[in-house]
């Protein structure tokens, strides 16, 4: 059992502390991608508004990427959904559903990035990216100084939509402390 607490349930000395650490290896995010000819990610921008770059290995990608002052243009008739990709714009209902979604195709900034390239992607930017053929990256997502501020926003509003979608919970719990 965990020893017990000498300190109130709101004092500092109460809360758990992060382990402390100058490792660089564990200050952000790094990945390998490995996917065949064709495959693709769906449109997004990168975790938590990080910055990211993408060394490609082997392969060749395409990407597509919309500067953030154009964002609003990829979402629905009603400003909740972002579209799944850029297009074709043949889909009748994609182009019902995001009007503005042509529009943002003519401001796209299309890259193929080749074996041994290095693709930065800025904070906030929307993109797609498609495997021309069988491909190998290393990537990685960091934040810093200049994008903290919406990193912690995004934080913000993420805990209250998730308080609100588990407040139906709260009377499964016997006490405030266990909430």
């Amino acid at each position: 059992p965990p020893p017990p607490q000498t300190a109130g349930p709101h004092t500092t000395e109460s809360q758990p502390t992060p382990p402390q650490t100058t490792d660089s290896r564990t200050a952000d995010y790094r990945f390998l991608y490995l996917g065949p000819a064709g495959s693709w990610t769906p449109l997004h921008s990168d975790v938590l508004r990080s910055y990211s770059w993408s060394a490609n290995i082997a392969g060749r990608k395409r990407w597509l990427l919309l500067p953030p002052e154009d964002t609003w243009m990829l979402y629905d008739v009603h400003m909740r959904d972002l579209a799944p990709h850029f297009g074709p714009l043949e889909d009748a209902t994609l182009a019902k559903n995001f009007p503005n979604l042509a529009h943002a195709r003519r401001r796209l900034y299309e890259v193929v990035q080749e074996p041994g390239e290095l693709l930065f992607v800025p904070s906030g930017w929307h993109h797609t990216v498609h495997n021309l053929t069988d491909a190998l990256s290393i990537n990685h997502n960091w934040i810093n100084a200049f994008n903290v501020h919406w990193t912690w926003a995004n934080i913000k509003a993420q805990h209250v939509r998730a308080a609100k979608s588990i407040e139906d919970c709260r009377a499964l719990c016997s006490t405030t402390r266990e909430w």
